[in-house]
């Protein structure tokens, strides 16, 4: 086959079939990097520089660039831009209340969890977090279950990710328990007593260094998360709090939303809120 005229510089191309990538003709790989760069230079920079959100994989807007999710992901699933936090019954952050949408979303990711999703999740709480004196080691609280909970580890390994913090799985369960979604407070608490084992810090130091936070992916009454830290304290451990994706709603939470809703839909004026048809 003779040289292509516009590749004078080549030897003469091999026969179809049996071109390998090292007798690829240099000018031929000039040609195929401008192609690509001058395509590059055509495309729109803003769809350059795109980037979906990790829920609903919808590109975020320009203004959203530096948002972990879009604004009708946070909305939909009601998430508060300072997160939510508590002390009882141990130091809690989560992202929202287990309702609605975002209860939906994560009983989804149970049966197929998404890395970006949760990551997402994530980067919206890391905001919200306290500074700790020293990092924190994080530690999944496990499951029992033959087919185990994926989100602790999976929501351990984003926040590794995220913030450079170190993960381990010291804690495992000692023996199986019961389910707890039709159990009350002190039944919990019974169900999971003494339902944890782990190791022991090497040393003293290490102890002293290692505040530890737990993570989970729901807080519900906190008798699996207290049960966990009552063990990892017993262990010489120090349980700074707990890290946890929502939170299950206090009792009336909803009942005191409907009751501001209705409020704030009342379009009568202040001296007329007790008026009635008639």
């Amino acid at each position: 086959m003779p040289t292509a005229p516009w590749w004078p510089c080549c030897d003469p191309c091999p026969p179809l079939g049996t071109l390998e990538a090292e007798r690829l003709p240099l000018a031929a790989a000039h040609l195929v990097i401008s192609l690509i760069r001058h395509s590059l230079q055509q495309l729109p920079f803003d769809w350059i520089l795109s980037r979906p959100c990790p829920i609903c994989r919808r590109d975020l807007a320009p203004q959203e660039r530096n948002e972990p999710l879009c604004q009708g992901c946070r909305s939909e699933l009601e998430l508060s831009p300072w997160g939510l936090r508590g002390s009882e019954p141990l130091p809690w952050w989560g992202v929202g209340f287990y309702a609605g949408a975002l209860r939906q979303l994560l009983l989804n990711q149970r049966g197929h969890p998404s890395a970006q999703a949760i990551r997402g999740l994530v980067r919206h709480l890391i905001p919200a977090l306290p500074p700790w004196p020293q990092a924190p080691l994080l530690v999944p609280i496990p499951s029992w279950k033959r087919q185990a909970n994926p989100l602790p580890p999976l929501i351990c390994r984003s926040f590794a990710s995220e913030l450079g913090l170190q993960h381990s799985g010291i804690l495992e369960r000692a023996h199986p328990v019961l389910g707890q979604h039709h159990l009350k407070l002190a039944m919990r608490q019974t169900n999971q007593a003494g339902s944890f084992r782990c190791a022991p810090p090497t040393s003293r130091s290490q102890a002293r260094r290692s505040p530890l936070l737990l993570v989970d992916d729901i807080l519900t009454s906190g008798a699996t998360a207290c049960s966990a830290a009552a063990c990892l304290e017993e262990a010489g451990w120090q349980v700074a709090g707990l890290l946890c994706l929502a939170r299950t709603p206090p009792p009336g939470h909803w009942r005191r939303r409907q009751q501001r809703s209705r409020a704030d839909r009342d379009l009568r004026s202040p001296s007329r809120q007790g008026d009635t048809p008639g």
